[in-house]
């Protein structure tokens, strides 16, 4: 049976995703990971930014089974239960996972093992600040989960960018680009004008982040 979102939500190629990674100067000269990897869509735009390999990461049987026809690679289980191969990635993927999480730290920490030196990690989180939910919590005095969408009924941890970048920061984390993205054109017009703006009208927020410079160690003292 092929899962009702499949065609929507799991068939995203997140293009909008790929154009901010570009903007950040974001190069691959050897393999990715992609943990939610969905249908596999966005495989290329991973290969366009150099990826000699892709390998997902999928929960959905049936996403999972689309997107192996794209990428080289794809393990159907949740990203807890998968095991590490041992591979170096320049790239990982972290596109609407970490709200799903009871503990995104932990998991930001692992895949700290799994990038190589150069390695970048590429991430969006809804954004919770979003004037959507601000008004329903402020003026409704409600907090209503849904299917999709920032409140959707499967999401465990809720970000703002000053949050979402305090994380980065204490899993290891050094954010060198953060942007903004929402649906609504309006929106994204209003905040090119009103860069302020964009905390409170658009629902995504974009990073890339690379691991923190390792602390240079002295000589013993003597």
């Amino acid at each position: 049976m092929t899962d009702p979102k499949e065609v929507g939500y799991y068939g995203l190629d997140r293009s909008e995703l790929y154009d901010f990674a570009r903007r950040a100067g974001v190069r691959v000269t050897g393999p990715a990971l992609n943990v939610g990897c969905a249908g596999g869509a966005d495989a290329p735009h991973l290969r366009g930014l150099g990826a000699t390999r892709l390998h997902g990461v999928e929960p959905v049987a049936s996403a999972a089974r689309t997107a192996a026809k794209r990428y080289d690679a794809v393990d159907c289980c949740p990203v807890d239960a998968w095991t590490w191969d041992r591979t170096r990635y320049d790239l990982i993927v972290l596109a609407d996972v970490l709200e799903h999480l009871a503990d995104p730290g932990s998991l930001l920490r692992r895949a700290g093992e799994w990038l190589s030196p150069e390695g970048t990690l590429l991430l969006s989180v809804p954004n919770v600040r979003h004037v959507s939910v601000l008004w329903s919590l402020v003026v409704r005095g409600d907090w209503r989960y849904r299917e999709e969408g920032i409140l959707d009924d499967t999401h465990l941890r809720f970000f703002t960018s000053k949050s979402f970048r305090r994380l980065l920061v204490d899993a290891g984390y050094r954010p060198v680009a953060m942007d903004r993205f929402g649906l609504h054109r309006a929106g994204r017009s209003v905040s090119r004008v009103v860069p302020s703006a964009g905390e409170l009208l658009l629902s995504q927020i974009f990073a890339v982040a690379r691991p923190a410079a390792a602390v240079v160690v002295g000589p013993p003292e003597r």
